[in-house]
């Protein structure tokens, strides 16, 4: 069992267990992916169908209603104008008029219930967690936001940073490399304001956020929608719309971080983060991907190609960081 892409890559079988079945597909990751975007453009065609066929039942439905109510108004008119005898056959016909109607209806009804019943499981089998990361209104100007100078750190004798220069502008993205110990936890921590530097000018410009290893940027004891408001400095009304944008709806968005699981921590935090319109100028990441399954993954990597700000990231995760459109590499 892996979540490691490159990894599948090499794989020449794969098994997908989901939602309690178990699936074969007979190659690599890609072959995987190939073959599940056929699947679910295979049940996109049918729920297109199972709608349309919806949409016409209940128009047949609503015109045999009419077509009903027209001809119940008629006889009534004809009843008035008829003779005993003549009312007695009319009647007669009536009746078995509405109880072949009754049977059509009921015919029509079933398969309408057959069909709204389908349409569910297809929808439910197109269900994703991807998330829609809001525009921001702000309107960006090209300029630096980040700039060290002569950066020195050092845990005790340990030198980790020396005579360390480094700048960044606004919607950049950039991945520091680095062996082990190198210094890139630290230097995150340091253009983040969590370390300063024991010498040296760091300067930085607009609002940061980051993210660490264990995304314990949230509260653990406040709810999602709580944890959403405190961190946007927004009302829980609105703060309960972003919860239900990123999949926390209802109860859901009631849940304590706490509890959270790690895909679900992810979504949270990306929604006191990214989900308003007031978004920050940097998103400072590391190592994002290490507790999270493929899903997860693909669902930040989905939601950090919708910001617009500038990244500064560490990951090992060749494939993720691939599929970010990361502008340059600094290697410590």
């Amino acid at each position: 069992m892996s979540h490691d892409r490159e990894l599948l890559n090499q794989m020449d079988m794969l098994l997908e267990l989901h939602n309690g079945k178990l699936s074969v597909f007979g190659g690599n990751y890609d072959f995987y992916v190939d073959q599940k975007r056929q699947i679910q453009a295979s049940i996109e065609s049918k729920y297109t169908d199972a709608q349309k066929e919806i949409a016409r039942l209940n128009a047949t439905i609503t015109k045999a209603q009419n077509t009903r109510q027209h001809h119940e108004s008629k006889q009534q008119k004809d009843k008035a104008n008829k003779s005993a005898g003549s009312k007695i056959a009319v009647n007669a016909l009536k009746g078995k008029s509405q109880e072949t109607e009754a049977k059509r209806r009921k015919l029509i009804q079933a398969k309408l219930s057959k069909q709204l019943e389908y349409s569910a499981e297809l929808s439910a089998e197109l269900r994703n967690d991807t998330i829609k990361i809001p525009l921001s209104n702000i309107k960006v100007y090209d300029k630096e936001i980040v700039r060290l100078e002569n950066v020195y750190f050092s845990y005790g004798e340990k030198s980790v940073l020396s005579d360390f220069n480094f700048t960044m502008r606004t919607g950049e993205r950039v991945r520091l490399c680095g062996n082990n110990g190198a210094g890139k936890t630290t230097l995150l921590k340091l253009i983040s304001g969590v370390l300063w530097p024991s010498s040296g000018n760091i300067k930085t410009s607009g609002n940061i956020a980051y993210l660490n290893q264990d995304l314990s940027l949230l509260n653990l004891d406040k709810s999602v929608v709580e944890n959403i408001a405190e961190y946007a400095g927004i009302l829980q009304h609105n703060a309960h719309a972003i919860a239900a944008s990123f999949g926390f709806r209802g109860d859901a968005s009631k849940k304590k971080v706490s509890v959270l699981s790690g895909g679900e921590l992810l979504k949270a935090t990306l929604a006191a983060v990214l989900g308003t319109e007031k978004q920050p100028d940097l998103l400072i990441l590391d190592e994002p991907t290490n507790n999270l399954d493929i899903k997860s993954t693909l669902i930040l990597e989905d939601a950090l190609n919708q910001y617009s700000g500038a990244i500064l990231i560490v990951s090992h995760d060749e494939a993720f960081i691939k599929g970010l459109q990361i502008d340059s590499e600094v290697i410590l």
